[in-house]
């Protein structure tokens, strides 16, 4: 069945392209969904997305940069980069009275981050499918980021983040013309530490990347605005492994809410779901982490709707 314009997961299942791309924040109408916590299919944090926007640190080869992806930043160290890319795979069945069908779509996520300076990151990633079900290939959320350090502690780290989305693969109108659309998105990627391998956080665990996109505001006509509430706990099981489990608690309507639609979803409720992220992020070494993440946006319908996601991060 060939399913057009659908990205269910958008900038999270990508562990560790945001593994945690990990899925920060609510899927609008502009086309891009989220998954788990907040992200696109991919891996990683910011989202994978498997977002996702399906979406695992970043991190440079300095001695201040740490292994444990727990003790982490979320922006970069001066002049340092990072690039990742993650490959996800998303499932869809449905059962309607006219009778049932189902996708499985391939996804790519490709991004890449700059530490200014020791308090500023910007970078961009191109979140798409690439082969299966799901259309159009090779169009899907462009979005250019940019971070701000505001707190890093022993205990708390806190990075401030905004990011412009341009989906390229919005849809098609009554011409079949292709449609992009835009939309901002802003929030804070925080982690706090509970114990010296225990943090619970909000947006994404890790950077660098969109890892805060709690409010999402469409520029289009009549777009929505929400705000979003991911949370989610991150356990340091060894100094090379990290592991993370995520969700979203709710999404609050703002303004230009779908007719009939309540103003605030909660998880557990039958239009919030019970999303969930399950990833972890390895440190190969100190220039390379490996990842991978199982996405469900809603645990009511596991069988039905799903994601995973592999991811591979390089630092200089």
């Amino acid at each position: 069945m060939k399913i057009s314009n659908v990205l269910f997961l958008g900038a999270g299942l990508v562990l560790a392209a945001n593994v945690p791309a990990f899925a920060d924040g609510d899927g609008d109408g502009s086309g891009s969904a989220t998954v788990g916590a907040g992200a696109e299919v991919g891996a990683g944090g910011a989202s994978a997305g498997a977002g996702a926007d399906v979406s695992a640190g970043g991190g440079a080869t300095t001695a201040a940069w740490p292994q444990e992806v727990l003790n982490r930043t979320y922006t970069l160290p001066a002049s340092k980069i990072a690039a990742y890319a993650d490959i996800g795979v998303i499932h869809l069945s449905l059962t309607t009275p006219l009778g049932s069908a189902s996708a499985t779509g391939e996804t790519l996520t490709l991004g890449g981050a700059y530490g200014i300076n020791e308090k500023i990151t910007v970078g961009a990633q191109y979140y798409f499918p690439f082969a299966g079900d799901f259309d159009p290939k090779g169009k899907g959320p462009l979005t250019f980021f940019g971070m701000f350090s505001l707190a890093h502690t022993d205990k708390l780290t806190v990075a401030a983040t905004a990011d412009f989305e341009l989906n390229l693969g919005a849809g098609t109108d009554a011409m079949g013309n292709s449609i992009t659309t835009k939309t901002i998105h802003a929030g804070l990627g925080l982690k706090y530490l509970l114990a010296p391998k225990i943090a619970i956080f909000t947006g994404s665990p890790v950077g660098p990347g969109p890892v805060g996109q709690h409010l999402s505001i469409s520029l289009e006509s009549s777009g929505p605005i929400d705000f979003a509430i991911p949370v989610g706990v991150g356990l340091q099981a060894t100094p090379q492994l990290f592991a993370y489990a995520a969700t979203n608690f709710a999404t609050i309507h703002i303004a230009n809410k779908a007719m009939g639609a309540d103003s605030a979803t909660f998880i557990g409720t039958d239009a919030g779901g019970i999303p969930l992220t399950l990833g972890g992020l390895f440190s190969v070494n100190k220039n390379l982490d490996a990842g991978a993440a199982l996405i469900f946006p809603d645990l009511k319908h596991a069988g039905d709707l799903w994601g995973v996601a592999l991811t591979g991060r390089w630092y200089n």
